[in-house]
């Protein structure tokens, strides 16, 4: 009989420390949710503002960014500096706001995360002084993978997908 209550509790502590474990890694995985989330919303400000030293550090050195759905010229982009030359580029010569939400994320581990964003542009010549009220010009998804390196939650690929 003795035996057999110490097998109980031992069970019952075993159970119990493994609820434990589980619940710390999924607050872990919440948070590099979280982390991974605060990027993505970074992402249309930072677009939009030509910040362009805040817009690279959202990617990966590696990242890819596929604009194929949008412009089968551009295609895929290979590589941060590509990325941003890219922005840089294109200047100030259309204003555009991003709006987004972030509709799903999901971490696969501690280090990879991927989700899904909504995305309406809208955009205009960026010396109309007064534009006509706005209408929007994509309808779209970005699918995103991130990679969280050195604690730092970053862009490694990003997928445009037109709507309509």
């Amino acid at each position: 009989m003795r035996n057999s209550l110490v097998i109980l509790m031992m069970l019952a502590m075993g159970t119990a420390c493994m609820n434990v474990m589980q619940t710390t890694n999924k607050n872990a995985l919440a948070g590099v949710e979280a982390a991974c989330t605060v990027v993505a919303n970074s992402y249309p400000y930072y677009r939009d503002q030509l910040d362009y030293r805040a817009y690279g550090d959202l990617f990966t050195e590696d990242a890819v960014f596929d604009l194929t759905d949008y412009s089968a010229k551009v295609g895929k982009i290979f590589g941060r500096d590509a990325i941003v030359a890219a922005l840089e580029a294109r200047g100030p010569t259309v204003r555009t706001r991003h709006l987004n939400q972030v509709v799903h994320m999901n971490a696969i581990d501690m280090n990879r995360v991927s989700g899904v964003s909504y995305l309406i542009l809208f955009s205009a010549g960026a010396g109309n002084s007064n534009p006509t009220p706005a209408v929007p010009a994509v309808v779209a998804e970005y699918h995103d993978k991130f990679k969280v390196e050195d604690g730092v939650c970053r862009i490694a690929e990003r997928t445009l997908r037109i709507v309509f």
